[in-house]
């Protein structure tokens, strides 16, 4: 009975990997290949994030030049007419005009008045000379909120800036996850083949009382085995390139393989030096320079609120003319100008301290970035090491059985050791090229 069930196995178990192989020929066989340059290009383009990027720009931009138009010059006309007992008494026309950037006003009318046959008409002018923050040469309060403006599109340029980072961050780990993936789903096909035939050649060895009953069945179970890692290989690859599927604004379901990329180069790993690369480089270091230069703007307004305002007007006619100086204090007004100063001088103290604190977050981040990059670089090294030596150990496997000194349950171990190493060596590869890109992260210098 024992020796019908061994039979039986022996015809059945290589009829499985037969079918278990063909199934996997014919199984998702993706014939498109798409390139880090394409995946890039169509998640900077049409991507989930793309468009919301696109609008948030543009929104920034329209309240820029809203701000630029206020304070821009502005040219009104305006007409009048009298009426009275049922007819035409009087006729006025006139234009006003205002050039913010230089605290300066003007207005022209003209009248006539048809009862009296009378005609007038007056130009009057009003400057600036001090508006509590600055005079017509810097431009005063106008041209300090314009910078503020100009400094709130830069901030939010710098925030679109950092979308597009995260999109190429997010992209290119999900592109060498893929190609990784890939490579390990080649190396368990590989793996599988090579067991698959060392099964034959055993079960054969075995037929001629070469190969123990031990064998064998160590032969079948590494076989059974391959065709188990080769399936999870498989639903990893399909996980990881529905990911930068995802990424890329692509469907779901769509079938490709990803050609093969440069290798991420790593910067010269100087703790020092890439610091100070950061807080150069780092959007959100940026984005806090600028926020306390405006922040510095509000301060001065609202102490500015407290100071006097100087102007000078004048206005000629066809008959008369005149001028005059005018100033306005403010006298009392309940402690609000002072409050409005102190909740200023408080945000900007936070900020100080939250710049501050970013600083040591910015080194804390570089310093853990470099150093899981050399851990991994070193690994690299030895899972290159660790693979020269079971290919070694497999090709001497290989030839002590070929002259009688050595197992075929040696051959079988220095097997799966070889295909476990080929496999470790592409994930520690892959390890590097994402630990590399968290490095570019950090710094603030990731690029397409």
């Amino acid at each position: 009975m024992d020796d019908r069930l061994r039979h039986g196995a022996r015809v059945v178990l290589p009829l499985f990997l037969l079918l278990s192989a063909i199934s996997f020929a014919v199984a998702e066989n993706p014939t498109e290949t798409v390139t880090l340059t394409q995946a890039l290009q169509a998640a900077l383009q049409g991507g989930p994030d793309a468009k919301i990027t696109g609008l948030t720009l543009e929104a920034a931009q329209v309240q820029y030049d809203q701000a630029v138009a206020q304070s821009s010059p502005s040219l009104d006309g305006n007409a009048s007419a009298g009426y009275s007992r049922d007819k035409a008494d009087s006729l006025g026309a006139g234009l006003s005009f205002s050039l913010p950037r230089t605290m300066t006003s003007a207005d022209v009318s003209a009248s006539y008045g048809i009862t009296h046959n009378a005609f007038g008409a007056e130009l009057r002018v009003g400057q600036t000379i001090w508006d509590g923050y600055g005079s017509p040469i810097d431009g005063g309060k106008s041209a300090a909120s314009l910078k503020q403006s100009a400094l709130s599109l830069q901030v939010k340029e710098l925030s679109v800036e950092s979308s597009r980072q995260d999109v190429i961050s997010k992209v290119k780990q999900a592109y060498y996850a893929l190609l990784s993936a890939q490579h390990t789903v080649t190396a368990r096909r590989e793996a599988l083949s090579q067991q698959q035939a060392q099964y034959e050649r055993t079960k054969a060895l075995a037929d001629n009382q070469l190969a123990t009953s031990l064998d064998v069945r160590q032969a079948e179970i590494n076989a059974r085995t391959s065709e188990l890692d080769l399936a999870t290989s498989e639903a990893a690859l399909t996980a990881s390139r529905r990911t930068l599927s995802l990424a890329a604004g692509w469907p779901g379901d769509r079938l490709y393989t990803v050609a093969e990329a440069p290798d991420p180069v790593a910067p010269a790993l100087d703790i020092a030096a890439l610091v100070a690369t950061a807080m150069e480089k780092r959007i959100d270091v940026r984005q806090q320079e600028l926020n306390a230069q405006s922040a510095a703007i509000t301060l001065a307004l609202r102490k500015a609120a407290k100071s006097p305002t100087v102007s000078a007007n004048g206005s000629v006619s066809l008959v008369t003319w005149s001028f005059g100086v005018s100033g306005q204090i403010p006298l009392i007004d309940s402690g609000l100008t002072a409050a409005q100063v102190r909740e200023t001088e408080i945000s900007n103290e936070t900020a100080r301290h939250q710049a501050a604190q970013l600083a040591e977050t910015v080194t804390t981040e570089v310093t853990v970035a470099v150093t899981d990059l050399k851990d991994l670089l070193a690994r690299a090294e030895l899972a290159t090491a660790r693979r020269d030596l079971a290919r070694a150990r497999y090709e001497l496997a290989q030839a002590k059985l070929g002259l009688g000194i050595g197992s075929t349950l040696d051959v079988l171990d220095a097997l799966v050791s070889l295909t476990e190493a080929d496999v470790s060596l592409s994930k520690t590869k892959s390890d590097v090229y994402l630990g590399i890109l968290r490095l570019q992260d950090a710094i603030g210098t990731i690029e397409e």
